[in-house]
């Protein structure tokens, strides 16, 4: 499992959501995958409309932390974190003063 995260990390878009589709993807992948800086909108919609990935608190972390992510997603799972991770987040220098 560790050898895919590396390889999908340099695949092009088209590739990542042929990825996201693979049904033994594991949690560690879609992190990696979240972690992206210029996924496309249509990777976010297939993760977030997989039950079983979104469930996972990790997965929505990583998601809240794509500046990238749509807002209504990061707002919608922005409220299911642990006070220290929203901590966290308010001090990066990626995170405006707005939010």
């Amino acid at each position: 499992m560790a050898k895919r995260s590396p390889k999908i990390r340099e695949n092009p878009r088209a590739e990542v959501i042929t990825s996201l589709s693979n049904p033994r993807l594991s949690q560690e992948d879609v992190v990696a995958i979240l972690r992206r800086r210029n996924l496309p909108q249509e990777a976010f919609n297939l993760i977030v409309e997989n039950g079983f990935w979104i469930k996972e608190y990790q997965i929505q972390l990583t998601l809240c932390q794509n500046p990238r992510a749509p807002l209504s997603f990061s707002l919608r799972y922005l409220r299911h974190l642990f006070l220290h991770d929203l901590g966290k987040r308010s001090e990066e220098r990626r995170v405006g003063k707005g939010c």
